[in-house]
């Protein structure tokens, strides 16, 4: 799960080269300004994209003007850094004109929403930070020529630096806007399947993963992932669950380490020091939390059945339980608004391309 410590430490050095210093290690109490007006600053200023919108006004449309200056000087940073040479400002203000319209078209539909205030603010920033993807990407297809693995890199630094914001602001929302998230069943769930995987029976922990290795095969995940991170990711769970030479406890001990910095993280609202992948699994918990945060207890019938499964020495039909939980997230995903599913699939995908395939 290490792999892409080093690409981390590339991608913040880019992204303080312009924030500074102050803006890491994550202190969601610091102030996020741009330290000086210019011409991205001005023309998210001039968008007014909190105009007639009760919702966010005062502190709360700085909050949202500062969060959009900081996606777009993020973007164009990378961008300038690493393709300086067919890097065009012109062609990339268009772009930023285009998202600004969208980020308006965001903004007013939020303020219409029924929702609670903390449900609304998440999926707007959230919405937010999957257009500023989608501009990333939009631009590095525009001016990259150079081979797959160069953009590939590119890719990944763009993708890390949206993160990497949306993580930062989120934050500031808690701990000075006191708009807080209050559900978080996803992680929560997930957290504690994994204390338990961890510690029962080696056959037992290993039977469960060949359940969802064959699962998986009856859903559409496979189809998102390029056919190499898809193999891979498949050869992964296939040694997990068959083979005793692969330490399948031991790699489960390293996600739930990783899923519990994210419940410390909502619960105390603090900064962990995350590498990258684990950075990017705390953004996808995030997501699916976000998606799910309405919904009381969605997981509670499936972890009921897992808990008596523990308990039991024969099958169970825990397989037809865990294709039934993998059947109703995939209907709860496509119910999801684009914006949000599309991010989630990129972060995932990213995810596996960085750790089951991080060549």
């Amino acid at each position: 799960m290490q792999a892409s410590v080093s690409l981390g430490k590339d991608v913040i050095q880019t992204i303080s080269k312009f924030l500074g210093d102050g803006f890491l290690p994550f202190n969601s109490r610091r102030s996020l300004t741009p330290m000086q007006e210019d011409k991205i600053t001005e023309m998210v200023k001039m968008s007014l994209l909190c105009r007639d919108l009760g919702y966010c006004q005062g502190e709360l449309r700085k909050f949202i003007d500062e969060f959009v200056i900081m996606q777009a000087k993020g973007v164009e940073n990378i961008l300038t850094t690493l393709l300086s040479k067919s890097f065009n400002g012109d062609i990339y203000d268009q772009q930023l004109k285009h998202i600004l319209g969208k980020v308006r078209f965001i903004l007013k539909e939020e303020s219409a929403s029924e929702k609670d205030e903390m449900n609304i603010w998440f999926e707007t920033v959230k919405k937010i930070s999957g257009k500023f993807q989608e501009m990333a990407l939009q631009c590095l297809a525009q001016l990259s020529n150079s081979a797959y693995d160069v953009d590939k890199t590119i890719y990944q630094k763009l993708m890390l630096a949206t993160v990497i914001i949306e993580m930062k602001y989120l934050l500031k929302l808690c701990a000075i806007h006191n708009i807080c998230v209050k559900t978080y069943e996803c992680t929560t769930s997930l957290n504690s399947l994994l204390d338990h995987l961890k510690t029962m029976k080696d056959e037992k922990a290993r039977l469960f993963i060949k359940y969802v290795y064959e699962a998986l095969y009856k859903t559409q995940f496979y189809s998102s992932l390029t056919e190499t991170t898809a193999h891979e990711f498949q050869v992964i769970l296939s040694d997990m669950a068959y083979s005793s030479n692969v330490p399948t406890q031991e790699i489960l001990s390293v996600v739930h380490k990783i899923v519990g910095a994210r419940v410390k993280f909502v619960t105390d609202n603090t900064d962990e020091k995350l590498s990258l992948d684990s950075l990017l699994l705390h953004e996808i918990l995030s997501d699916l939390d976000n998606i799910y945060s309405g919904k009381s207890n969605p997981f509670a019938e499936f972890l009921n059945q897992f808990f008596i499964w523990i308990v039991r020495d024969d099958d169970f039909h825990l397989s037809k339980h865990i294709q039934e939980l993998l059947t109703e997230i995939g209907k709860d995903l496509s119910n999801t608004p684009r914006e949000l599913f599309d991010k989630l699939s990129r972060e995932v995908r990213l995810f596996l391309e960085m750790t089951v395939d991080p060549e």
